[in-house]
Order: structure tokens, then C-alpha cells, then sequence
């Protein structure tokens, strides 16, 4: 089967994360893929595009930022150059403007948790729904949310997956890592990964954690992820500086290495306030770690794994307490995660397709 992916911007964040995993799947399953987005790539996403091209992965993304109906005429010009059996449109707006460009066969994948808040895009869904052959989400609640307002019938929920061996061939390099930023191995790591912007909640990770790194000399946090607020950023790093912790927090930017960093890390924070499941938090499980994150609905799915707590990490004190209590033995955690696995959610993927399209 020919799949084209469509995305907005290729960059470091979670619906293009599972793409490029997606499409690495697909192939060892036999079939042949394509990317395409509507801005240009970020720098440090660009080894991504070209280790994706050295397996034959086509990517086709524009010098510049294309606005309008130009969106829906560069991606029609994609489908006519491909030929795709199936569309994949990642995330609300790639979903709309593939529609409006009435490209054949689009299945809408709906990677946040409420996707329609908006009246404009609510109203133009209602028109638009009839032209998708199929909706993915990746957690029960954004499919009852959409069911909620629209009537469209094919609804499937596929969890994000990852590549599970790619993350556990990586616990050798724990010491290399450590070595790389001076950490000896009684150093205790921190670590949160994601964008840095405001939903992540990074300012209560550092405040909660601040004491903590104070009292313990040989204790540091490692903040990883794509910079997409620059004002937040800086507020976070002003924080530091009042806490006096500015040489135990490292801001590490978007990370091409977030297998090697989890297993040089001893704890996993995600105090996130949304999240539709989090490929972050899927991966620090797959790495064994201790994780403290927020008790939002997107998570609940962690609790059944052994080293998860889930609490209100806007509540300073029982966030501290959480990461005391887990942070009290190192313990790594071997978990079953079956369903997680990107092979799995890329065979999620054809069956959908092929029920819809067939």
C-alpha cells in the first residue's frame, strides 16, 4: 500500500515523532510511504528528514511558509505526483486543508485531547467530516469529544506507539551520557522532556524540585525539548536564577538522543496540564523509570504500571512528596507494553485504512 502522511510543520513535537516512526514501520512492513507539510523544517529536525530519505521515505516540504489555499494546492500537487492509497492528515489543521483541497481517501488523525474548541474550526468541521473516509484518536476522550459534536461513524482510537527496542538498545549508553555532561553515576538525574511551552508545566517541575536540588549537592534536572515559547523559556530560566539553581538546571533543547538521555536519568517528571496520551511519558516507561506526572484524564492510562504515580503537580507540596517517595530507591521497572509499540500501532493503522477505504 502507497501511504502519504500529511503534517504542518516537520520539527521535534509528537504527532511528527510518530510519523517519522510510523513510516520506518510501514516499510518493514512492505509498504511504501511518503511525508509532506506546508512549512519549512526546523533545523534541528533535519537529520530526522535525512535519515527518513536514506530508506527511501519521500519527504516534500516547502522553503517557505505557504498560507491559505496555496496549503491545500501543494498538497494536492503532492497526491498527484504519489498516488497514495490512503492520506493520514496529522492534527486539525493538515486534516481541514487536505479536505478542502479534496485530496482522496483522508483518514483525520486527532492528536490532542479536545481538537474542536474552536467555533470556527467546530463549524467547518461539520461540513468537512463528510469528506474524511475515517477519524483516528489517540485516547477515549478526544473520540467522545468529537463524537460529541460530530457524526461522522468511523471512529477508532489508536494509542501512539514507539519503537520499544530502539529505546531499550539504549540503556548501554547510560554512562556515556553521564560522562558527556560530568555527572559520576551517584549523580541523581531528573529529567522532563517536551516542548517547552506553558501546557507542560516545566515552572512546577522547577519549583517543586527546587529544594530538592539545593539540599542535594549531586542532584541536577535535565529539561529536554523543542523551544516553542521563547517568553516562557526565559521565565523559566529567571526562575532558576531566584532559586538559585541556574548550574543544576540544563535546558537542553529539541534532542535527537531522548532514549540515551531516560536511561542516564534516575526519575521522569510530566507535570503536563494537556495532553491527548503523551509518546514522552510512553517512552519513559519503556525505559523503566520512576515518573511523577499530572492526574489529567490523558494519563490515566500509566496507572497500571508499577513506578507510576499520578498526582496534582500544581500542588507543590504533593508533588514534592511524590517525588520524594519514588525517588527514595533506584529502582528500574521491567513493564509490559504491549499496544505501545510502534509495530503495533502501524498495524492499527492498515487494518483502520483498509476497513475504510475497502
Amino acid at each position: 500500500m502507497r501511504i502519504q502522511h500529511l503534517i504542518h510543520t516537520p520539527r521535534y513535537s509528537g504527532a511528527e515523532i510518530l510519523v517519522s516512526s510510523l513510516t520506518l514501520a510501514h516499510k518493514k512492513m512492505g509498504h511504501h510511504s511518503s511525508v509532506v507539510a506546508f512549512a519549512p523544517t526546523e533545523p534541528d529536525f533535519k537529520k530526522i528528514i535525512e535519515e527518513q530519505k536514506s530508506n527511501d521515505i519521500e519527504w516534500l516540504v516547502p522553503d517557505t511558509d505557504l498560507k491559505g489555499f496555496a496549503r491545500s494546492a501543494h498538497y494536492r500537487h503532492a497526491q498527484s505526483k504519489f498516488i497514495p492509497d490512503v492520506v493520514f492528515a496529522h492534527s486539525v489543521i493538515p486534516a481541514a486543508y487536505a479536505r478542502l483541497g479534496l485530496l482522496r481517501n483522508v483518514i483525520s488523525v486527532l492528536h490532542a485531547e479536545d481538537n474542536y474548541k474552536s467555533t470556527l474550526l467546530t463549524a467547518a468541521e461539520y461540513l468537512l467530516q463528510y469528506l474524511s473516509k475515517g477519524v483516528i484518536h489517540v485516547s477515549p476522550l478526544a473520540g467522545t469529544l468529537y463524537s460529541e459534536k460530530f457524526n461522522f461513524p468511523n471512529l477508532k482510537c489508536i494509542p501512539n506507539g514507539i519503537d520499544i527496542d530502539l529505546i531499550h538498545k539504549a540503556h548501554p549508553n547510560r554512562a556515556v551520557v553521564r560522562d558527556g555532561f560530568g555527572f559520576s553515576d551517584s549523580t541523581k538525574i531528573f529529567i522532563q522532556a517536551g516542548r517547552i511551552c506553558r501546557i507542560k508545566g516545566q515552572h512546577w517541575s522547577i519549583r517543586t524540585i527546587a529544594p530538592i536540588l539545593k539540599s542535594d549537592i549531586n542532584s541536577h534536572f535535565l529539561i529536554a525539548g523543542l523551544i516553542e515559547d521563547s517568553s516562557y523559556l526565559n521565565e523559566l530560566k529567571e526562575i532558576t536564577r531566584i532559586e538559585g539553581i541556574e548550574n543544576k538546571v540544563h535546558f537542553l533543547g529539541p534532542r535527537d538522543d531522548i532514549p540515551n538521555l531516560l536511561h542516564a536519568a534516575d526519575v521522569f517528571l510530566m507535570p503536563s496540564v494537556r495532553e491527548a496520551q503523551g509518546i514522552a511519558l510512553v517512552e519513559a516507561l519503556a525505559a523503566g523509570l520512576p515518573i511523577i506526572a499530572s492526574d489529567i484524564n490523558g494519563f490515566q492510562f500509566a496507572r497500571e504500571f508499577e513506578g507510576v504515580m499520578l498526582v496534582n503537580t500544581e500542588d507543590i507540596d504533593l508533588y514534592r512528596t511524590a517525588i520524594t517517595h519514588l525517588t527514595s530507591s533506584a529502582l528500574r521497572y521491567d513493564r509490559n507494553l504491549a499496544g505501545y509499540n510502534i509495530a503495533d500501532t502501524a498495524i492499527a493503522y492498515m487494518e483502520f485504512a483498509k476497513k475504510c477505504i475497502y
